[in-house]
């Protein structure tokens, strides 16, 4: 399995071209008022989480890593070019009498003409690389059991916290927190959940424990989360960042910015950036520690 940075240039090229086109045609569905619900979040977050980032790997000339860190290091791009393009369109737009450049084809138009560049770079850095690896990892006899497993584990732990939040009845939820435990033990005597299945286990167990706090609730949970979204709600509402409010929460990029892109281009309430979108880019932090483990003391 490999991620885009060591595909074919073409084939590279081509996944993040339908990617940008996809989303530009939902996005212009929903303005004309036809929103699909479930495709264009799933795009909308493959789009902005992925597709920048893959590009300057190919530009960076970033090739033959392990997949971890080819996927760490694109949605840490990924996220930096959200927040930093943001920022500058912030102050660029006004300046040719945009009156709203913290907007949804605003930001749609700024990461489209972004990512065209970043292809094109791409292709006049990167046109010449040939994947010299002969060795293609497989997955092992049980791969697929295993990951079917901790996705309905994933699935039976949001349903129950939806359960246990309207009926008041959350036997689903101390199920799915036993599975849980029952996830570790596995992983621990190597049985069913193997070792080439550890990152995506840490990564389902990461994002059950972080869901089961932030999806209790219709509302949000938490403490400094209220006034991060009070502030998330004043770019998004205002079209605008003010940037002059004194505040070190208002001076946060990953607020002001990349909260009201997630929200414009998934088509979602800004509330669910926080609660459901931003645990799973949480949950990529395990994945990195896991990394840098595995790195220094070997594998056990």
């Amino acid at each position: 399995m490999r991620w885009p940075n060591d595909w074919k240039i073409k084939d590279c090229l081509l996944l993040c071209g339908g990617l940008v086109l996809i989303q530009g045609i939902l996005t212009s569905l929903a303005a004309a008022g036809l929103n699909i619900p479930v495709l264009r979040p799933v795009v909308g977050f493959i789009f902005l989480t992925f597709v920048p980032g893959i590009l300057l790997l190919r530009i960076l000339r970033v090739h033959d890593i392990n997949i971890i860190e080819s996927m760490v290091y694109s949605t840490g791009l990924s996220l930096t070019l959200i927040m930093f393009s943001g920022a500058v369109i912030n102050f660029l737009l006004p300046l040719f009498d945009v009156k709203h450049p913290v907007s949804q084809f605003a930001i749609l138009a700024a990461l489209v003409i972004e990512i065209v560049v970043l292809m094109m770079a791409a292709w006049a850095r990167d046109r010449n690389y040939r994947n010299s690896s002969s060795q293609r990892q497989r997955w092992p006899s049980t791969g697929i059991n295993s990951v079917l497993f901790l996705l309905a584990v994933l699935l039976l732990m949001i349903a129950g916290i939806k359960i246990s939040d309207v009926t008041g009845n959350n036997a689903a939820l101390i199920i799915s927190l036993l599975l849980v435990a029952l996830i570790i033990s596995l992983a621990a005597f190597k049985k069913f959940i193997t070792r080439e299945i550890y990152p995506f286990a840490l990564f389902v167990v990461s994002l059950c424990l972080l869901y089961q706090t932030s999806l209790m609730s219709p509302y949000l949970v938490g403490s400094d989360i209220y006034t991060e979204y009070h502030y998330f709600g004043d770019t998004a509402t205002a079209g605008i960042w003010n940037y002059t409010v004194d505040n070190p929460v208002n001076s946060c990029l990953s607020i002001v910015m990349l909260a009201p892109s997630y929200s414009f281009m998934l088509g979602i309430d800004g509330i669910w950036v926080f609660k459901a979108v931003y645990p799973i880019l949480f949950s990529f932090v395990p994945l990195i520690i896991f990394r840098f483990m595995r790195i220094q003391i070997g594998a056990l």
